[in-house]
C-alpha cells in the first residue's frame, strides 16, 4: 500500500476503541491479531494517543479524532500521506501540536505528504514545497521558503488585501 490518507470529515468507527480503529488498517499488513495490535499501538503512541488506546473513538475530542485519522493513515506503512484539511476545527495550540507531529513523523519515516489545507501559514511552517491552486489552476509552485519569506506574495496569491 503506497498511500495513507485522512478525510476532511473525521468519521471513526465510534463504537470501537482507538486501538481497534487503527487495527482495522493494521490487518492489511499484519493478518495475525497480535502483530496488528502491536503495530496499531506503536502508531497510536507515535501520534500521541497511546494513553487513549482503550477509549472508544466516540468519546475522543475532535483533535484526538484528527490524530486517530493520522494514525489510521500511517498504520499501512505508506510512502505518501494525503491529508485532507487535517487542521479544520482545531484550536491554535492543537494545530501547532498536530503539525509538529506530522513533521516529525514524515521526517522520521521518510514520508512525503500532500496536505490540502485552507490555513497556508500553518502548513508553510512545516513544508518544503508549496503549490497554490486557484480554481484548479496552479497559481504558484516553488519552495515553501519563498512563500514564508514573502508575505506579499501569499497575500497576492490568496487574494488577501492588506
Amino acid at each position: 500500500l503506497g498511500m495513507g490518507r485522512t478525510f476532511q470529515i473525521v468519521k471513526p468507527l465510534i463504537a470501537l476503541s482507538a486501538l481497534e480503529n487503527v487495527m482495522v488498517g493494521a490487518f492489511l499488513r499484519h493478518p495475525r491479531h497480535a502483530d496488528a495490535r502491536d503495530q496499531a499501538m506503536a502508531v497510536l503512541t507515535r501520534v500521541g494517543l497511546g494513553a487513549l488506546a482503550k477509549r472508544r473513538a466516540g468519546e475522543l475530542t475532535l483533535s484526538e479524532r484528527r490524530r486517530l485519522e493520522v494514525a489510521r493513515a500511517l498504520v499501512v506503512n505508506p510512502r505518501l500521506l494525503l491529508l485532507d484539511e487535517p487542521l479544520e476545527g482545531l484550536a491554535p495550540i492543537i494545530v501547532e501540536e498536530l503539525l509538529r507531529a506530522i513533521r516529525r513523523i514524515t521526517r522520521e519515516e521518510g514520508l512525503s505528504a500532500i496536505i490540502v489545507e485552507q490555513h497556508p501559514q500553518a502548513i508553510l511552517a512545516i513544508s518544503d514545497q508549496a503549490v497554490v491552486l486557484d480554481r484548479g489552476t496552479i497559481a504558484h509552485a516553488g519552495t515553501a521558503r519563498e512563500l514564508r519569506e514573502d508575505p506579499a506574495l501569499v497575500d497576492r496569491l490568496l487574494g488577501v488585501a492588506r
